[in-house]
Parts: C-alpha cells; sequence; structure tokens
C-alpha cells in the first residue's frame, strides 16, 4: 500500500499537466470568445472525466482483476505522450523565462491581487466543490438512502455526465449571442435554485427519488455551462503567463474540490441532506464571490477602475 500511495503521488505530478498545459495553450491560440468555445469542446474531457472514470473502473473491476486498472492507466499515459511528442506544437508567443521558484511565487502573488481573476477561479471553485460532493456523496443518497441497485445507480450517474457534456456543448452556441458574463450570471442563478430546492427538498423529506436526481441533473450540467466562461474569462488578460494562471486555478479549485469531497467522506451518514446541504452552500458561495468579486468590479465606471 505505501508502495501504491507513493507511485500515485507521482502520477498525479504527471496527470496535472494535461488540464494546466491545454488551458494555457487554449489561450495561447484563441481570443477570449474563440476560447470559450474551445473550452466548451475541453469539458468533454476535462467535466467528464471525473464523473465517468469510476463508471469505467468499476467495468473493468467486474471483468478483469484490480491491476488491470493501471494496465489501462499506463496505456493511457503512453498515447498521451505519443501524440504529445508526434503532434503537440509549442504555442507560447511571449519571453521564456528561466524556472526559478522565486519567480513562479511572484507570479502567483501578482495573479492572486487579481480581483477580477480570483473572483472567476473562486467562483468555478465553489461550483466544482458542488461537482465533487456530487461524485462523492450520490452513491449514499442513491444506493444506500434511496436503495437504488449499484446497476441503476450507474445509469443515474452517465446520465447526469451526459447532461454535464450537452450543457457544455450548448453553451459554445450561446457565447456567440451572449457574453460570456451574462452566461454565467444565469447559470449561477440555475444553480442557486436548484441547489436551495436540493437541500429544502432534502431536509423537509418531500423529495423523493427522482425529484433529487432531476435537481442533481441541473446542478451538474449547469457546471458543463459554466466553467468554459469561467476559464475563459480568468485567463483573458493573462496571456503571458497563461501557464500560471491556469496551475493557479487548477490549484485552487481542486483544493476546494478536495475539501468538499472530504466533508462527504467524513459525513458518511447514508442519507441525502449532507450532499444537498453542501451543494446549496457551495451554490449560494459561488453567487457571492462572483457578485462580491467579479460583478461590482465590472459595474465600476472605467475612471474607477482606472484609480484601482
Amino acid at each position: 500500500m505505501d508502495f501504491l500511495i507513493v507511485v500515485r503521488f507521482f502520477q498525479a505530478l504527471g496527470a496535472c499537466s494535461g488540464q494546466v498545459i491545454a488551458r494555457a495553450i487554449v489561450r495561447d491560440l484563441f481570443e477570449p470568445k474563440e476560447a470559450v468555445q474551445v473550452f466548451s469542446l475541453l469539458v468533454l474531457v476535462m467535466g467528464v472525466s471525473p464523473v465517468l472514470a469510476p463508471l469505467v473502473g468499476g467495468q473493468i473491476l467486474q471483468w478483469f482483476p484490480w491491476r488491470a486498472i493501471f494496465w489501462v492507466i499506463a496505456v493511457l499515459g503512453a498515447a498521451g505522450l505519443a501524440a504529445s511528442v508526434l503532434r503537440l506544437h509549442d504555442t507560447h508567443r511571449g519571453e521564456r523565462k528561466r524556472l526559478a521558484l522565486g519567480g513562479v511565487l511572484r507570479t502567483y502573488g501578482a495573479l492572486m491581487r487579481d480581483r477580477a481573476f480570483l473572483g472567476y477561479v473562486l467562483t468555478g471553485g465553489m461550483a466544482m466543490a458542488g461537482m465533487f460532493a456530487y461524485i462523492v456523496g450520490s452513491p449514499y443518497v442513491f444506493i444506500e438512502h434511496f436503495h437504488v441497485s449499484t446497476a441503476a445507480f450507474g445509469y443515474f450517474f452517465g446520465i447526469n455526465a451526459l447532461g454535464l457534456v450537452l450543457a457544455a456543448q450548448l453553451n459554445a452556441r450561446l457565447v456567440r449571442r451572449f457574453s460570456s458574463d451574462a452566461i454565467i450570471r444565469q447559470v449561477l442563478a440555475i444553480q442557486v435554485v436548484s441547489g436551495i430546492s436540493l437541500f429544502v427538498g432534502a431536509w423537509f423529506g418531500f423529495l423523493q427519488l427522482y425529484g433529487v436526481a432531476a435537481l442533481l441533473f441541473v446542478y451538474v450540467a449547469s457546471v458543463g455551462c459554466l466553467f468554459p466562461n469561467i476559464t475563459a474569462m480568468a485567463m483573458a488578460p493573462h496571456g503571458a503567463r497563461a501557464g500560471s494562471a491556469s496551475a493557479l486555478i487548477g490549484v485552487i479549485q481542486f483544493m476546494l474540490a478536495a475539501g468538499s469531497a472530504s466533508l462527504i467522506g467524513a459525513a458518511n451518514s447514508g442519507a441525502a441532506i449532507p450532499v444537498a446541504t453542501l451543494i446549496a452552500v457551495c451554490s449560494v458561495s459561488a453567487v457571492v464571490l462572483y457578485w462580491a468579486m467579479v460583478h461590482t468590479l465590472r459595474s465600476q465606471p472605467r475612471s474607477s477602475m482606472a484609480a484601482n
């Protein structure tokens, strides 16, 4: 077990590069409005993989020994390496700097002082925290609370993954007609309504299986619309340090997601209330953060923003 933990740590060091570099490449090659459409396509992989991975892993374990999981991961890693070597060209256009810890930390510090960047990242982070509450807590809700079979649970999980994909593709069309901030505001409103409705229904016990499933579907699907816009808007002003911005986005959002997942795992109550409560808290927090850190800043007159 100790050996598995060590090699998983190094696996994570490599795995993080995929999302970080992909976001930076999109920022290098596309302007913000186009970037939103490309990020919507990337949600097919980045957003759906945490949702589909348990389903795929479960099927592998059903037919093969548990060591087959690591063979699959090794093959996927080799395929990614080959594709990177053969097909991925350098897209960085800015000045090349020597990699030094002090410089990296100074860049992160400058990004953290950018109120709009941090606002977008935290807003997306709270939405991701809500989604990871669903990912970790859904077995408790569906299997233990509503006594759904494991096979039927797979269908519920898969339908939500499909909703995430379809919403991301819908977003690619919406961004042609509406601004990213307008879409973000509407999606956050949908998340708040679904999150609070889920909490109230679970608390008072009047929501049954399909009511809970429908509200979870709405929340998870809305993340597919939210993330491409959040990512593009956060990275838009930071072309010269796109890699650092992308890395910081990942660190902050996955820290929030890990905290959310840990809370659900610690609760382990076999009830819907912990999941519903955390999703409601995350959705409301996302709105508050966006309104306080992004919307109020965007609403200021240009002269006032320049002074700030």
